[in-house]
């Protein structure tokens, strides 16, 4: 997997099992290294993205804020920066929301 490839799939979770859904979810997405042993994860990017999760609305989508530059590159993305708060054992950290770009119609006058 390419850095930020998953950005589709987390929205499509977020979508999926939105705040009205019976079983709604919190998302994050964290790049970074991880290390795996007998099928757990572990590592920083792990921590953060587990604090992330924790502190996402249900039916959001949160990034921090490495992992939102990444996904600005590519494009595409709708990203609002959030207030910076202190996530426990990470300390102050400003996530950011990811979102779909909504295309606006206009009508045009004849």
């Amino acid at each position: 997997m390419t850095r930020c490839s998953s950005s589709p799939t987390t929205l499509g979770l977020a979508d999926t099992f939105h705040a009205g859904a019976p079983t709604p979810v919190r998302v994050s997405c964290v790049w970074g290294r991880v290390l795996s042993r007998f099928g757990d994860v572990f590592g920083p990017s792990v921590n953060v993205a587990a604090r992330l999760t924790a502190e996402a609305e249900p039916g959001t989508v949160l990034l921090d804020p490495g992992t939102a530059a990444e996904v600005r590159a590519l494009g595409g993305y709708h990203l609002v920066e959030l207030a910076e708060r202190d996530i426990d054992g990470i300390g102050p950290l400003r996530p950011v929301r990811l979102e779909r770009v909504r295309l606006r119609v206009t009508h045009a006058e004849p």
